[in-house]
């Protein structure tokens, strides 16, 4: 296991990190993301799903459904779990991790929650707020497992410079070029957002558990 701490000093760098990352994540691969709330721990998330192929814009925290995946045809899939409300790895199991898992990179936010409950080698990244330097400098503390050194190091050792923003993206619904810029973004029209909200109020969606009541409190 070898220790690396790097800073970065704004949002897009901690994203560069994560795309320089993404690029050589495969399959099968985990990352555990430790930090407060606020730390950058999604943002690092982003990064690392534009770097493996995906759209970071599609990318959001899980907390209420436990875990999102990104599937396209030409990237690897993702597994994105937030432990956050999570209370031990048996939950964890019953929630559909091993099938969902199977075949995908698996990055896990609020890790330190369910402590021993995904095996095998991990890339743990702890994230702090620098202190003293400025609202966007985080520190962040990475411990990379031997057997993924000669594979990760290059990206942890020597992030590029961060990619700017897609302009456009697909719409998640009729998949048209959509104005990244546009206020009913990621979706290219009022209708598609609609059409969305639709399929979540007629329960096409499935999220992984039944929700309950203190799901719907806000974080502290």
């Amino acid at each position: 296991m070898s220790e690396r701490i790097v800073t970065t000093t704004e949002e897009s760098r901690t994203h560069a990190l994560g795309v320089a990352l993404g690029a050589v994540l495969r399959p099968g691969d985990v990352v555990e993301l430790i930090g407060e709330l606020g730390a950058g721990k999604t943002r690092l998330v982003r990064g690392i799903a534009q770097g493996a192929g995906h759209n970071p814009d599609e990318v959001s925290s899980p907390t209420y459904v436990l875990f999102n995946e990104y599937r396209r045809p030409d990237a690897a899939p993702i597994l994105h779990i937030d432990a956050y409300r999570i209370a031990d790895a048996d939950e964890l199991i019953d929630a559909g991790y091993d099938h969902a898992s199977r075949g995908a990179i698996v990055l896990i936010e609020w890790a330190d929650r369910i402590a021993g409950a995904v095996e095998g080698e991990r890339l743990r990244i702890e994230i702090e707020h620098a202190p003293g330097d400025g609202e966007t400098c985080r520190v962040l503390r990475i411990d990379c497992p031997a057997g993924l050194e000669p594979r990760l190091a290059p990206a942890l050792d020597g992030a590029p410079s961060a990619e700017p923003r897609a302009k456009s993206s697909p719409c998640p619904i009729c998949k048209a070029p959509t104005d990244m810029n546009a206020p009913t973004a990621p979706f290219c029209s009022a209708r598609c957002r609609m059409v969305d909200l639709g399929k979540w109020m007629r329960e096409d969606y499935v999220i992984s558990r039944e929700l309950k009541e203190t799901d719907l409190d806000e974080l502290e």
